[in-house]
């Protein structure tokens, strides 16, 4: 084998060793630099949890102070404290939220120093990897030049944020300070003006709420008259209805008369009670009969209601001395009478010689009413006691005959 064949490979076996040694120590080089990175970034957030603690621990302070407050002014202004109390918290909730926003920017600005950083880092790989074998002790060096480079200006880097962001955590802890006690003297102002108001105000609403009573007590007893005078009349109207010929044994005003052929009787009873009369023959009698009812109710207390009904049937007979045709009975209605006709058989017949007719009657007895119904005072026009109970309109019924 020549001589120039061997030294040719010689050369690229040296070439890749140092190719490879290289490769190695770039990659140490690249996880040295991530794990700088990453224990600056440990550091960042370490120091940003410390400004949120101490942040935290001034808002639990605070909180602590304005509660103190708060209890001590309660009595005076409901409305004005929580007022303030809100405003205070979207101050707070503001100033967390300006924290949490700084970090979050702190966060991804390092974040993004991070991915930078590798980008750079495999770049500067790839070249490596892609340059020529006869270049390689060169960019060997190139290579730990930009590596070296690369840590210093990371170190700088990382140095000037951890400067910058001590810089800024104690301008923004000052101006907090400020802040804070600007706020303070500011709601001590308010609070004091607060007070002012609240006093002017209570003193207008407890006077217009005084007017305001009076008011309603001269109409809740002006209202209250009127429903007492109201019930005492409905009651007197409920008491008058025991004297109601409802209850009492009715009269018909009926007048029976006999004609050459027929008998024809006629009976006062009102209109609206004519619908519920009943006309038949049974015998030798001619029976009007029929029916009314009522119903009441009465409200004695809330939720607590009486009630009655009252249902009345009544009849008449009338003795007939002739045979009649039932089948052929007729009827005529007008507003206050109704005239029945009883056509007479044609048959012979001999006339009885009977005794004088005497009619027969229904007789019911009245309904028994309520015992602690309420007594009215004809002095007053009121109820005894005060406590008056609601009564109901009483229920038509069919009326009464007159």
């Amino acid at each position: 084998m020549p001589v120039s064949s061997i030294n040719s490979s010689n050369n690229s076996s040296t070439a890749r060793e140092n190719s490879d040694v290289v490769q190695r120590q770039a990659r140490d080089q690249i996880v040295a630099a991530e794990k700088a990175v990453t224990n600056a970034q440990q550091e960042a957030e370490s120091t940003i949890n410390q400004i949120k603690d101490k942040y935290e621990k001034q808002e639990l302070n605070e909180l602590s102070r304005e509660e103190a407050s708060l209890d001590a002014q309660r009595n005076k202004g409901y409305q004005q404290l929580r007022d303030l109390k809100r405003t205070q918290q979207e101050e707070i909730s503001r100033v967390r939220k300006d924290g949490e926003n700084e970090r979050s920017r702190l966060g991804n600005y390092y974040r993004d120093s991070i991915y930078n950083q590798e980008s750079d880092g495999r770049k500067a790989l790839d070249d490596l990897k892609s340059t020529d074998a006869a270049r390689v002790d060169y960019e060997r060096k190139t290579g730990n030049d930009l590596v070296d480079d690369v840590k210093s200006k990371n170190t700088i880097q990382l140095n000037q944020q951890i400067q910058n962001s001590e810089i800024k955590r104690n301008e923004l802890e000052e101006s907090s300070r400020r802040d804070l006690e600007s706020r303070k003297l500011n709601y001590q102002i308010e609070n004091e003006k607060n007070q002012e108001l609240f006093e002017q105000k209570h003193q207008t609403i407890t006077s217009e709420h005084d007017q305001i009573l009076e008011r309603l007590n001269a109409s809740s007893t002006s209202k209250l008259h009127e429903i007492r005078r109201d019930t005492s009349e409905k009651l007197a109207a409920y008491e008058a209805r025991q004297k109601d010929p409802f209850y009492k044994l009715m009269s018909f005003q009926s007048d029976l008369q006999e004609t050459g052929d027929a008998f024809v009787l006629t009976a006062k009873i009102p209109a609206h009670e004519q619908k519920h009369l009943n006309v038949s023959v049974s015998g030798n009698h001619l029976i009007l009969s029929g029916y009314r009812s009522n119903q009441e109710k009465l409200e004695v207390e809330p939720g607590r209601t009486q009630g009655s009904a009252s249902y009345q049937t009544f009849f008449e007979k009338f003795p007939l001395n002739w045979p009649v045709d039932a089948q052929r009975l007729s009827r005529e209605y007008t507003n206050t009478e109704v005239i029945i006709r009883v056509p007479k058989k044609s048959d012979t017949y001999q006339r009885p010689t009977a005794a004088a007719p005497v009619l027969e009657r229904g007789r019911f007895n009245a309904p028994a009413f309520p015992e602690n119904l309420p007594q009215i005072d004809p002095n007053l026009g009121q109820l005894q006691p005060d406590s008056a109970p609601r009564v109901s309109v009483p229920h038509p019924g069919s009326g009464t005959l007159s």
